[in-house]
């Protein structure tokens, strides 16, 4: 599983609406979702809660590999006029995550990076905040108002762990407002079988409606554990094998994103599947 260690302590972006009066932080319609290159396994709170007006919100973190406990890593909390949300962790100074008063001369610190406002500029009605700084699509880092940020932020490493979210994208009603615009983006529509990247890879996967057939994953010819687990943590399914190829009951089990998780001899990788 590969683990990218990006430059923050969180999985959240902000939102406000274009006018005087600044839509709340993150309203009833609105709601973030994570797209990953591949399900890395840990996985931070999708927001879908509304964060009251100089409210707090609880994030917790959910563990799949090394723990399946859920801990709370922090909250956030947003301004009165909600045009700034930061990130909160017991014992630490508050982290800003979406400042709209930022201006060219402001400079400010995301953990043990400096950052600058390089520019403060209007698209489409919209005010954009550039940072001298990109993310790892190679996008300019940007607070933009109506939207949110145009980078992840990504919580702090928990029992030695690190996590990979790839970007943050927006949701409104079931339709999506804004990802980022990287031509290699995969995309947040995840609607299809994610295959393994490793060279030469011969594990590979169908799915019908009633199994999922999974063909040359087990090449050691071990007992293997195969299991199907939400991105929560909980597992919905699971069978053990010897065989290079097996098929898993599914007709139980909701359409959606799942994360495949194969173990065996303390080795363990894991797959972004989806169900139709």
């Amino acid at each position: 599983m590969r683990k990218i260690f990006l430059f923050l302590n969180l999985i959240i972006l902000s939102l406000a609406g274009f006018s005087q009066t600044y839509k709340p932080v993150i309203g009833d319609n609105y709601k973030w979702l994570v797209a990953h290159k591949q399900l890395a396994g840990d996985y931070i709170d999708t927001i879908y809660t509304q964060v009251d007006t100089g409210g707090w919100y609880k994030l917790n973190y959910h563990g799949v590999f090394y723990n399946r406990q859920v801990k709370k890593i922090g909250y956030l909390k947003s301004s009165k006029n909600n045009d700034t949300l930061w990130f909160v962790e017991s014992g630490y100074p508050a982290k800003i995550i979406f400042d709209l008063n930022l201006q060219e001369v402001d400079s400010f610190s995301i953990d043990w990076m400096k950052y600058k406002v390089d520019s403060v500029k209007y698209v489409e009605n919209k005010k954009y905040i550039y940072l001298n700084g990109k993310n790892h699509w190679d996008e300019k880092l940007s607070i933009i108002e109506g939207v949110g940020v145009s980078y992840s932020f990504i919580p702090f490493v928990v029992d030695f762990t690190m996590l990979n979210p790839q970007i943050v994208c927006m949701y409104e009603n079931d339709l999506l407002v804004y990802s980022t615009l990287n031509e290699n983006f995969i995309d947040c529509n995840l609607n299809s079988v994610s295959l393994p990247e490793e060279p030469n890879a011969t594990c590979s996967f169908t799915v019908t409606d009633d199994y999922i057939n999974i063909v040359g994953c087990n090449d050691s010819h071990n007992k293997t554990k195969y299991s199907l687990l939400t991105i929560t943590g909980e597992i919905v399914a699971s069978y053990e094998s010897s065989d290079a190829n097996i098929s898993i009951d599914r007709t139980k089990v909701e359409a959606g994103l799942y994360m495949l998780l194969i173990s065996s001899n303390s080795v363990e990788k894991s797959y972004k599947i989806v169900l139709p």
